[in-house]
């Protein structure tokens, strides 16, 4: 129902999910008809690891790779390059390019706030700041409730600059953005790419607010910056997981919009494998495709309705009927894309109630041509 660009398959820290990355990936392409966008990092892999992943993707037919460095793993502090591996992300982008020339679309992070290893405590305070610095400077609150006012500087600012435009250079074909809650943060990194000869589209990462608790974990996490307006909301909802969830819709269109109009190429939204706020959004902006029967083929087609003015009233209770039917619309929604039951001509005998109804056009939506007969009501 969200027709995405693409969609999102990450790697895993410390390379610890890459065989699950691999048949989620091909899965997408394979059974759901979507465009794939692998995340491959450097994190615990040999070159010709990765070589191997790249050949599958060739083989299946992705052709569109997340170059990153990764994360360290879990329980080491500092990154490290393995042995026989890559040192950073640019080389592994090189190293596509070297191999695979322009067969695989190639894309590398950007952060709008610098590198969460590069933003540092303010020892000077706020109004030791340039004001470049103070528009992208963040305050992370210690569960203690410690304040820590911290900052990529302009100098290191300028370093990550001079690195992304090497990924650039190397062959990327855009950027993704980490995420981040205030608008201004992008359009400000938007022109800093500009001015530094960085000419590739430069896609916003938003994450999705799922939950209060993830919310706080990121923002520390990231040393992300969070408009005063944001947290003052999200500590009045925080007890209250639905409203979280429904302001994680509104706050993210919003959001959106303001993206849009300053001339984002495209929306990416981090929904960590939650759908709920993200569908949401997509229903603020008008951009969710809602599913609906296919048109009866065959026998099917040759119907009578004995009153059609009923019409209108049985679509309202078929439509009840299917929120308390997960069980079929789970189904409709994983393989309704790939229709696996067309050319299956599929005929039924049951009591003719709304929950048959429901059953009988989930079988239209997965592509089979139905004829049915009524056990007992005409």
């Amino acid at each position: 129902e969200a027709t995405p660009m693409y969609v999102d398959v990450t790697w895993g820290a410390g390379g610890t999910t890459a065989e699950a990355t691999m048949d989620i990936t091909v899965a997408a392409k394979r059974d759901f008809g979507l465009i794939p966008n692998m995340h491959l990092t450097c994190t615990n892999i040999e070159s010709e690891k990765v070589k191997e992943a790249l050949e599958t993707c060739k083989r299946e037919g992705i052709t569109n790779i997340v170059a990153l460095r990764g994360d360290a793993p879990a329980g080491q502090e500092k990154w490290e390059a393995t042995e026989g591996g890559f040192e950073c992300a640019k080389d592994l982008v090189k190293f596509i390019r070297d191999t695979y020339g322009d067969h695989f679309g190639v894309s590398v992070a950007g952060y709008p706030e610098g590198h969460p290893d590069k933003i540092k405590p303010v020892t000077g305070g706020y109004d030791s700041l340039s004001e470049t610095e103070k528009r992208r400077c963040s305050v992370q609150v210690a569960e203690d409730g410690t304040e820590t006012l911290s900052v990529c500087s302009d100098a290191d600012f300028a370093v990550e600059m001079a690195y992304l435009k090497e990924k650039v250079d190397a062959g990327a074909d855009f950027i993704i953005t980490q995420m981040f809650f205030d608008v201004q943060v992008y359009t400000d990194f938007c022109a800093a790419c500009v001015a530094a000869g960085i000419n590739v589209p430069v896609v916003p990462g938003i994450m999705c607010l799922n939950a209060y608790g993830g919310f706080k974990k990121m923002g520390l996490m990231c040393k992300t910056r969070v408009p005063p307006k944001l947290t003052a909301k999200m500590e009045e909802l925080k007890d209250d997981k639905d409203a979280v969830k429904a302001y994680g819709s509104e706050f993210g269109a919003e959001m959106s919009k303001e993206l849009m109009a300053a001339g984002a190429p495209g929306l990416h939204y981090y929904c960590l494998n939650l759908e709920i706020v993200v569908m949401g959004i997509l229903d603020r902006l008008n951009l969710r495709t809602v599913l609906s029967p296919p048109v009866p083929k065959g026998p099917a087609a040759e119907h009578r309705v004995a009153d059609l003015t009923l019409a209108d009233f049985g679509r309202k209770e078929i439509s009840q009927a299917e929120a308390e039917m997960p069980g079929l619309m789970a189904p409709r929604a994983e393989y309704g894309p790939i229709q696996p039951m067309a050319n299956c001509r599929i005929s039924g005998s049951l009591h003719m109630t709304i929950q048959t109804a429901v059953l009988i056009e989930t079988l239209q939506y997965l592509g089979g041509d139905m004829r049915w007969c009524s056990c007992n009501i005409f």
